[in-house]
């Protein structure tokens, strides 16, 4: 029974051993795994941030533009308003000239009749 005893007793040590190597084996593959799935995630991580940070400059840079626009837009506003008053003083100034010019033309008939 001692043989016997031994035999099995080696039996199970071997077997001991081969699932103690196959589970260090499957431990080390999962912390193989994890570790490339975490360098994978960093590496998404970085480029969305990069991502990120370009979106952020692209805002600021059409924020920027938006506010040149709207300076530039008040600016034309200001400008269409006096050019508005400006011709409508050309307008009436046109008016009365060609009253004067209408009442010297009838200066001028009434000079050519002799009555003047």
């Amino acid at each position: 029974m001692s043989e016997d005893y031994e035999k099995l007793l080696g039996m199970w040590r071997d077997e001991k051993q081969r699932r103690q190597f196959a589970e260090t084996e499957i431990i080390n593959q999962v912390e193989k795994t994890k570790k490339e799935a975490d360098e994978l995630m960093m590496k998404k991580i970085t480029k969305y941030e990069d991502k990120i940070f370009m979106l952020n400059e692209d805002n600021k840079r059409l924020l920027e533009e938006r506010d040149n626009f709207e300076i530039i837009s008040k600016s034309h506003k200001e400008l269409n308003g006096e050019i508005r008053k400006e011709l409508q003083e050309v307008k009436e100034d046109n008016r009365k000239l060609s009253k004067q010019i209408e009442a010297l033309d009838k200066v001028k008939e009434l000079r050519k009749k002799g009555l003047m």
